[in-house]
């Protein structure tokens, strides 16, 4: 049986070996992919290529892959802030609601004002909350509701993100947060992998429960 500190050491080695592979690959591609906008710059008439789009798209998804991985790699270091996080969510949901309303998606927020502040990563748990609330969003795709609800029990904050959507099977949900699993198309398998290591980086917790047709919930806990 491997022990606890057997694992860590293996995930440690598996994050060091992603961040170097990474590392190695960003330039090159980086590189290739201005040679090819220079090129249609110089030649237009290659954009009327048939697959000309495809190449450029493959070619995003790529660069949006490194930097998947480079998140990844960092999502547990933390700076963190003494901040409000009832003003911290009001933020992040600003960045949202435009998209939300075009899609005719209802976004219904109870959460207490008097939240004590808490000390977390502005930055990282801003990225680990849009990951969720843009999942909700592909779940969902137009005309649903995304509700979101915080409380405090026993200094601790527990923070619930549910949707309308889709839902995801019970053989999913197991491999749900598992890195580089995805279910999506041109997904990448690290945006909720990236997720829980943020919310764990802050001695929190995630849980996820859904149900095919009925839509999902993730469940945070953060201590006060």
């Amino acid at each position: 049986m491997i022990k606890p500190n057997e694992i860590e050491q293996l995930k440690q080695q598996f994050q060091f070996t992603m961040s170097k592979v990474s590392h190695e690959i960003r330039n090159p591609v980086h590189l290739i992919n201005n040679q090819l906008r220079l090129l249609a710059q110089r030649h237009p008439e290659i954009t009327d290529y048939e697959d000309w789009d495809d190449i450029l798209d493959s070619m995003e998804y790529l660069i949006s892959l490194l930097n998947e991985i480079s998140s990844y790699n960092n999502a547990e270091k933390l700076t963190k802030e003494e901040i409000s996080f009832s003003d911290f969510l009001e933020q992040v949901l600003t960045t949202v609601r435009p998209t939300l309303t075009y899609l005719n998606i209802d976004l219904d927020v109870d959460f207490p004002e008097e939240c004590p502040s808490l000390p977390i990563d502005r930055i990282k748990m801003r990225q680990a909350l849009i990951n969720l609330l843009r999942n909700a969003q592909e779940a969902i795709g137009q005309d649903g509701r995304i509700a979101i609800c915080g409380q405090i029990q026993d200094q601790t904050l527990i923070l619930t993100i549910s949707d309308t959507g889709c839902g995801i099977s019970e053989d999913k949900l197991k491999d749900l947060f598992t890195p580089f699993v995805t279910f999506k198309k041109n997904g990448t398998g690290l945006g909720l992998a990236i997720t829980r290591q943020v919310i764990e980086a802050h001695r929190g917790t995630i849980q996820v429960t859904s149900k095919e047709g009925e839509g999902t919930t993730f469940t945070i806990t953060l201590p006060l």
